[in-house]
């Protein structure tokens, strides 16, 4: 009895603990990541962001900053969930600041992610990521992908979106040399109404009851189903769309997304 109490006790302590491991974790990270609630106010955009991860801490990380020339927008997901994945998201964050001090080229920063993070990153992890710039003079948008979700575009001029590509292999599985290679730029000249959205695989991969996936093209469909409304209704009306098909059983990730409206 005394032994059985003593085991109770001990998985008590054991649980207490890495539950406030946890905790402090997530504190950590939310220091991290940027309130969705307080994004930076840009002239001529409208921005909405939505950070939600599957367990505790995530392994999702999304940023946007300016210097009033250019707008740059991060959305990254790092393989795996849990406490290793949050420590690399605090990893992306600090490589990602200290880039973008000095340049702003989306090609570069993913360029010189890689090359820090080619021996930092732990064994059998890897990150994909999208670096997006949009100039706020001429709206012209320059996006570049790491093995990356797709970036959808919805033309006002067209009422339709599409789904942006554009070649690039994941953050560390390959040398700087192979992965500056396979690299590709994408360049849009923006129009007032069109919308970007940047956003991780937990948003298209919510399966349903049939175990089929929500998907990029459902996601493209919603942005230009809900394009009269305002950013942060957007992605109200896509998460709304996303429970309606899967539930809350149907969440099977991270999920974090920005909107980006181009305004007169």
């Amino acid at each position: 009895w005394a032994l059985h109490n003593n085991l109770i006790l001990k998985k008590v302590i054991e649980d207490a603990r890495k539950e406030s491991d946890l905790r402090i974790a997530k504190e950590i990270q939310q220091g991290c990541l940027l309130p969705t609630d307080k994004l930076p106010q840009i002239i001529g955009l409208e921005l909405a962001a939505m950070y939600k991860p599957y367990d505790i801490v995530g392994g999702d990380y999304y940023d946007v900053a300016t210097d009033g020339k250019k707008a740059i927008f991060v959305s990254a997901d790092v393989s795996g969930k849990g406490v290793s994945a949050a420590l690399v998201v605090s990893m992306i964050r600090a490589y990602i600041k200290t880039i973008m001090q000095t340049t702003k080229d989306p090609m570069e920063i993913l360029i010189k992610m890689q090359q820090l993070f080619e021996n930092d990153l732990p064994r059998k992890m890897f990150v994909t990521a999208s670096i997006a710039a949009i100039d706020l003079s001429t709206k012209q948008l320059t996006i570049c992908r790491a093995g990356h979700t797709y970036l959808i575009h919805f033309f006002f001029y067209f009422n339709a979106s599409r789904l942006i590509g554009g070649k690039g292999i994941m953050i560390g599985v390959a040398t700087a040399e192979i992965f500056k290679s396979r690299l590709e730029k994408t360049i849009i000249d923006l129009s007032v109404g069109d919308i970007i959205m940047m956003y991780t695989d937990g948003l298209s991969e919510v399966r349903n009851s049939r175990n089929e996936l929500f998907s990029d093209e459902r996601l493209a469909e919603c942005v230009a189903h809900f394009s009269a409304s305002n950013s942060s209704q957007i992605l109200k009306s896509i998460q709304n769309s996303l429970f309606e098909f899967g539930g809350n059983e149907g969440v099977i990730d991270d999920m974090c997304a920005l909107i980006i409206k181009v305004l007169p």
